[in-house]
């Protein structure tokens, strides 16, 4: 009788032994990523490539991606046929990037297309209200050149603080309106009793205006050719950062790093063209009062000497 309990006891626990055995292994295989499964993810990125590309978007950074996951499963085919071990986790790990990528690219174009709306109304109050938009129009222009460089998560982390730079200087322009409203009607009356006075000193400035044309002129080329420096000040900071992630924290891929020094560059070279343009400009505008001032001065010598 007691052998027959051990008997049962040994064949109930080979059972368990099977069983767990078989379990084991099969949720062992059921999270090892195959071959097949390697493949398949990188076809589906191929497709997110595809889909973005015909949505306008640039894809250098995904396919940057999808370059060194087809190396790995080269790679790792290589190992296979050699009956090796192998590991394709690698290669589900950058499909799934891809995937927060596209996730990240619609998110900021949906974004940007509301941006836009705000920037258009802020750039049309402007000419109302007298705004400086050449901050915010300078933070515009970094925005879209994130956005073509692909570093969605950038652009998302921008928008708030350019919305933020909108509203701070509309807020500053409605101030000085209320204000301005307020001092208006009490300045009214004024007006009406200096009427006459206030013609003439109108009268004057107008004549002051004309005679100082050519200066006012000059002054606003020479606020355009210190615009046009900070603008580029900027964009050199940029090409350090990149070249500083590049070089020596190797966080930017090298297609990435070439598509943007490119971008950069040609913006610069605009900025260089045109600064000498602008005080070409200035330099004729001085010409032309050294040949004004000559030319009384030879008259007063004419008029002495009669």
């Amino acid at each position: 009788m007691i052998k027959i309990n051990k008997t049962k006891t040994m064949i109930i626990f080979l059972v368990l032994t099977i069983f767990l055995t078989t379990f084991i292994s099969a949720a062992e295989n059921s999270t090892t990523t195959t071959k097949s499964d390697a493949e398949k993810c990188i076809n589906g990125s191929q497709t997110i490539i595809d889909q973005l590309a015909n949505d306008g978007f640039n894809t250098i950074r995904i396919q940057d991606i999808i370059k060194s996951s087809k190396e790995i499963l080269d790679a790792q085919k290589v190992r296979e046929n050699k009956n090796q071990s192998t590991d394709y986790s690698k290669i589900i790990a950058s499909c799934q990037s891809i995937e927060q990528i596209k996730f990240l690219a619609y998110s900021a174009k949906d974004e940007i297309f509301v941006l836009n709306k705000e920037y258009d109304n802020f750039k049309n109050k402007s000419i109302s209200y007298g705004l400086n938009t050449s901050e915010v129009d300078i933070l515009m222009k970094i925005l879209n050149q994130s956005m073509s460089d692909e570093r969605y998560e950038s652009v998302i982390q921008q928008i708030p603080i350019i919305n933020q730079k909108i509203i701070e200087t509309e807020a500053s322009a409605t101030t000085v309106n209320l204000y301005y409203n307020t001092v208006s009607r009490g300045l009214k009356q004024i007006i009406l009793d200096n009427l006459t006075s206030i013609i003439v000193i109108f009268v004057l400035l107008i004549a002051f205006l004309i005679f100082y044309k050519a200066y006012l002129r000059r002054k606003i080329l020479e606020r355009r050719i210190k615009g046009l420096e900070i603008e580029k000040k900027i964009i050199q900071d940029m090409i350090k950062r990149i070249q500083r992630e590049y070089f020596e924290e190797g966080k930017m891929p090298e297609g990435e790093y070439n598509v943007k020094t490119k971008k950069f560059a040609e913006l610069i070279r605009d900025i260089e063209r045109r600064i000498p343009m602008l005080k070409e400009e200035i330099a004729m505008m001085n010409s032309y009062f050294r040949s004004d001032k000559t030319d009384f001065e030879k008259k007063i010598y004419k008029r002495n000497k009669q």
